[in-house]
């Protein structure tokens, strides 16, 4: 799933043209995504099943970021070799997006 930025923040990471970089996973790490949502009690609805631009509101995606730093250490063991730099990046980048459009 590719997540296009919405409304980045101006704390939102940049790419080297100083673009908003985009959320990215692959469908089984989208899966997966979504169980540790779950499994936390995190609401999914909005998260698609294909790609078609439905939107994934700010609200939810702050939520998302939320979930990731309070459970870090759960999120870090569905990643093979993930980093906890490595999720505190995913939690900037859910929380800094703006909301996505699911690609």
């Amino acid at each position: 799933m590719d997540l296009q930025p919405c409304r980045p923040s101006a704390k939102a990471p940049r790419d080297e043209r100083g673009r908003p970089v985009w959320g990215r996973y692959n469908w089984y790490g989208w899966s997966k995504f979504g169980d540790f949502l779950e499994r936390h009690g995190v609401p999914t609805d909005e998260m698609a099943g294909t790609n078609d631009g439905k939107r994934i509101y700010a609200k939810t995606c702050k939520l998302y970021a939320k979930t990731i730093r309070e459970h870090i250490d759960d999120y870090i063991s569905i990643w093979e070799g993930a980093t906890k730099e490595e999720a505190e990046r995913d939690a900037l980048l859910w929380e800094t997006c703006g909301g996505y459009r699911q690609y």
